[in-house]
């Protein structure tokens, strides 16, 4: 690290702001860094990382996605087909009700448009989410849908409550690592 000190060529600085930059050559090394001086990974995680083979800076810069969500393309509900993966903007129109099994616990809800067209939404072991949502609120689902005569259903959709639809990175994982977590690791390197 080099300080420049604003008007003090030596001498004692009349204010206190400092202003620090690393030599271009040092930013280099960084690269070549394992990936525990990066905030938010450490030990435990690098482990994780591995077993991808990602173990420095570079590498993780250099992990390139294996395909892509578009969630981008917006289909109306009455335009949806059975089998086809798509984004739908909705408001949720009925309470979340909440079905426990053996092993799996569902959370199941309605969606609607603006035309009164409704798709039916299952959710499974997702009580975080589950408990976030609430009638009135406008959801983007993201999924496969399932037609059958008038009824349209969609198992386990990607749910986003905020935020704009966008083309999403889907990268290869290890047990332990989620896209979420990769994906914010990725923006920090």
């Amino acid at each position: 690290w080099k300080t420049l000190l604003p008007g003090s060529a030596g001498r004692e600085p009349k204010n206190k702001v400092i202003i620090r930059y690393r030599k271009q050559t040092e930013m280099i090394d960084v690269l070549n860094s394992p990936v525990t001086v990066l905030r938010g990974i450490g030990q435990k995680r690098a482990e994780l990382l591995k077993k991808l083979n990602i173990i420095t800076c570079a590498d993780l810069i250099r992990y390139f996605p294996r395909g892509y969500l578009n969630m981008s393309e917006i289909t109306a509900i009455d335009k949806l087909v059975n089998g086809q993966t798509a984004t739908v903007v909705a408001k949720i129109s009925s309470d979340i009700s909440k079905r426990v099994g053996k092993r799996v616990t569902r959370f199941l809800f309605s969606v609607s448009d603006q035309k009164g067209n409704t798709v039916f939404v299952t959710l499974y072991n997702q009580k975080y989410l589950a408990e976030h949502l609430h009638p009135g609120m406008t959801v983007l689902l993201y999924g496969s849908v399932t037609v059958e005569g008038v009824v349209r259903r969609m198992d386990a959709p990607k749910i986003k409550t905020e935020g704009t639809p966008e083309i999403e990175a889907i990268y290869p994982l290890t047990e332990g690592v989620t896209q979420a977590s990769l994906s914010k690791n990725i923006a920090t390197a």
